[in-house]
């Protein structure tokens, strides 16, 4: 177990940030999860959504790439900003914010998945 001080400093975000979600008073963007993951050694999946196994394997987690990927998936299904942001219940301007290098949080990312 580490003490929220402690996974702060290696993840490199606030003490309050690690309270806040620790006491379910705030929901964390995607790269503060990925911080989080990798400070703990484990995968952001699992830590965000509970998906997969606990242990990362494949190293790092990282949002790098996040606003490309989203690109290629929306595009290769033929869907516009508006198709997603309508079937995702978002706004097509947070579509454009994550696919030009915008961080979101995990809620508007669990809505696109």
């Amino acid at each position: 177990d580490i003490p929220g001080t402690a996974l702060a400093a290696r993840a490199g975000v606030s003490d309050a940030i690690v309270r806040y979600l620790e006491s379910d008073l705030r929901l964390p963007t995607v790269d503060t999860i990925a911080r989080l993951a990798s400070a703990l050694s484990m995968s952001a999946a699992w830590l965000a959504f509970g998906l997969g196994e606990q242990d990362n394997p494949n190293g790092p987690a990282s949002c790098a790439g996040l606003g490309d990927r989203l690109l290629s998936a929306r595009t290769h299904r033929n869907q516009t900003r508006t198709d997603l942001a309508r079937a995702a219940e978002l706004n097509p301007g947070t579509i454009s914010k994550i696919e030009s290098g915008g961080t979101t949080g995990v809620d508007t990312l669990e809505k696109l998945s």
